[in-house]
């Protein structure tokens, strides 16, 4: 981990994660192609941190003042926790 304070890396590590992604794909001929309508469909499901883990994508030390100017936040650790679960889906027409 970075350390704000030396402004050189530290010796603490953070802890090691692993997510599960899934992606799904999918193509759709249209045979009865008409002027002006679709040839093909590409259809893609997709699903980020399909187990839900929680993790952290970044951690440092910080250097103070993060948390305002009246705080002693000086050698606090920094976590930036990654996104949980997520799903999105794409529509690709192909004329």
């Amino acid at each position: 981990m970075f350390n704000d304070n030396t402004g050189i890396p530290s010796h603490q590590t953070m802890p090691g994660y692993n997510l599960l992604n899934a992606s799904l794909s999918f193509k759709i001929p249209f045979p009865h192609y008409v002027a002006g309508s679709p040839k093909v469909a590409d259809i893609k499901l997709t699903v980020l941190n399909l187990l839900n883990k929680q993790y952290d994508g970044y951690e440092d030390f910080s250097s103070g003042g993060y948390y305002g100017p009246n705080t002693n936040s000086v050698g606090a650790i920094l976590a930036y926790p990654g996104m949980p679960i997520s799903a999105y889906a794409t529509l690709t027409l192909k004329f």
